[in-house]
């Protein structure tokens, strides 16, 4: 990726993508708006184009265990949204029929969409995200890329809980230290400041 972007961008990577799956990238270097999109405390949707062997209807119940969540490691993953892409089948090489998923998440696990759709009995063929929150990859060619627009860039914001939700994450952590114990009297202006009547504390 980095062969695709101006040299002297010092810029991070929002949701990596696995070598097998393509779609769309955030690359920044707003501080705020990468640890929203990157923290798990801020959930974002990120949706998915999965390519699987097979023609499941809407009752199959693979899609239900997927929106219900399922264990990878021995944890749950959040309840998903996830449909099939009506109209969108294929036959595959090999004579199977091949049809379209859609599978939004708000986590970012090592693998997980991959390792969500086998555990509930899916083949797997293709993945691809389309879409990060409200920024969606559209007709966008492979190895091409845009600057966001100011919109997007707000839409992002909005999607993780708005620009001072990293302000209230550090101002909660505050008072747990505080309630805790684990502050003392060199920190009172710090204290003061930022929890001392406020309501960030709950």
């Amino acid at each position: 990726m980095a062969d695709l972007l101006p040299s002297d961008w010092l810029v991070g990577v929002v949701g990596r993508l696995d070598k097998p799956t393509t779609g769309a990238l955030l690359v920044t270097d707003d501080g705020d708006l990468d640890f929203l999109l990157t923290s798990p405390t801020f959930h974002v949707w990120k949706r998915y184009l999965l390519t699987v062997v097979g023609e499941p209807d809407a009752g199959d119940p693979r899609l239900q265990r997927l929106r219900d969540g399922v264990l990878i490691s021995g944890e749950a993953t959040e309840p998903a949204r996830c449909g099939i892409v009506e109209g969108v089948a294929w036959p595959g090489r090999d004579g199977t029929r091949l049809s379209q998923l859609c599978l939004e998440i708000r986590e970012g696990r090592f693998r997980q969409v991959r390792r969500m759709a086998n555990h509930v009995g899916f083949k797997l063929v293709r993945l691809h995200r389309v879409a990060i929150g409200p920024v969606e990859l559209g007709d966008l060619a492979e190895g091409r890329w845009r600057e966001l627009d100011a919109d997007e860039v707000e839409g992002l914001y909005d999607a993780a809980g708005g620009r001072e939700a990293p302000v209230r994450r550090a101002r909660a952590a505050l008072w747990r230290r505080l309630a805790a114990g684990e502050l003392d009297v060199r920190d009172a202006a710090l204290v003061e400041r930022y929890v001392v009547g406020s309501d960030w504390r709950h």
